[in-house]
C-alpha cells in the first residue's frame, strides 16, 4: 500500500456537502477585483475555468480538516512556510472535497503572509489561516478580520 493510501485511510470522514455551486473563473476574478484583490496568474496558465464552492456553513466544517499542525516560523528558515501551508490546504480541498480553495497573499499581524481564500456566497468571500501554530488558524474570517487583508490570489 502506498503512503498516500495510508494517509487517506487516517483522515476524518468528510462533512456532508449539501450544495456545490460552480462559477466561471472570469466572474470570480471580477468579484475579487471589485474587492481590491488582484489575480496573480495569466489566464493561459489556468487549467480550470469553472470553479466550485459551497456555503459558509460547510466551509466552517472543512477548514479545520484542511488546516495543519505546524510551527510558528517567524524568523525561521523558509521551508515549510506560509505559502506551503496555503498550497497544502488548497490541494486538500480539491482532492478531498472537490472544491476550490484559493491561495491568497497580503498583510497579516505577522507581516506579508500567505493564507487561504474561499467563496461562500454571491460576492462573499472568507479567509483562513491554514497553519494551526497561529492563533487565527482553523476558522473562517471576514476579509480584514484579525488583520488578515488579502491583496492577491491564485488557484
Amino acid at each position: 500500500m502506498c503512503w498516500l493510501s495510508d494517509l487517506l485511510g487516517k483522515l476524518k470522514p468528510k462533512p456532508e456537502i449539501r450544495s456545490v455551486m460552480s462559477m466561471p473563473l472570469a466572474a470570480v476574478k471580477a468579484e475579487l477585483e471589485e474587492l481590491g484583490i488582484e489575480y496573480m496568474m495569466k489566464d493561459k496558465y489556468v487549467a480550470d475555468h469553472l470553479l466550485y464552492h459551497t456555503d459558509e456553513a460547510v466551509w466552517q466544517e472543512i477548514v479545520p480538516l484542511i488546516s495543519r499542525r505546524g510551527y510558528h516560523y517567524a524568523g525561521a528558515p523558509e521551508v515549510p512556510d506560509c505559502d506551503d501551508y496555503a498550497k497544502r490546504a488548497s490541494v486538500e480541498a480539491a482532492f478531498r472535497f472537490h472544491l476550490d480553495c484559493f491561495e491568497a497573499w497580503g498583510d497579516s499581524p505577522y507581516g506579508r503572509h500567505a493564507f487561504n481564500l474561499v467563496r461562500v456566497g454571491e460576492k462573499e468571500y472568507r479567509i483562513f489561516e491554514p497553519n494551526k501554530a497561529f492563533r487565527e488558524a482553523g476558522r473562517l474570517m471576514k476579509l480584514g478580520e484579525s488583520g488578515y487583508k488579502p491583496d492577491s490570489w491564485r488557484i
